[in-house]
C-alpha cells in the first residue's frame, strides 16, 4: 500500500468519535506484531506526540478562554492600520 492508498483508507475510518488518542491506540495495536526493536522505537515515537499532543491541547484551551474579546470591533484607523503594515507610514 502505497501513501495515497493509507490516506483514502484512514479517511474512510474519520469519524466524530475518532480523535487523536483513539489514533495512538491504534498504532499501538498495529504495531504489536513487529519486532521488539522497531515496537520499541515506534512506542517512543507515539509517547512523543501523545504528549506534545496534550501540550497543544492545554495550550489551545489556554487561547480559546479569550479568544474572541475585541476581535469583531470596527477598526477606527483602518487606514492608519494598512498604511503601517505597508511601510509607507
Amino acid at each position: 500500500m502505497d501513501r495515497d492508498e493509507a490516506k483514502r483508507q484512514l479517511r474512510g475510518k474519520v469519524s466524530g468519535l475518532r480523535n487523536i488518542c483513539e489514533v495512538h491506540r491504534e498504532i499501538y495495536d498495529a504495531i504489536k506484531d513487529l519486532p521488539e526493536a522497531d515496537r520499541e522505537l515506534i512506542s517512543a515515537l507515539v509517547e512523543d506526540a501523545f504528549i506534545m499532543g496534550k501540550k497543544m491541547d492545554a495550550k489551545l484551551r489556554s487561547y480559546k478562554a479569550d479568544w474572541d474579546i475585541g476581535v469583531f470591533e470596527n477598526n477606527k484607523n483602518y487606514n492608519e492600520d494598512r498604511l503601517n503594515r505597508l511601510g509607507i507610514k
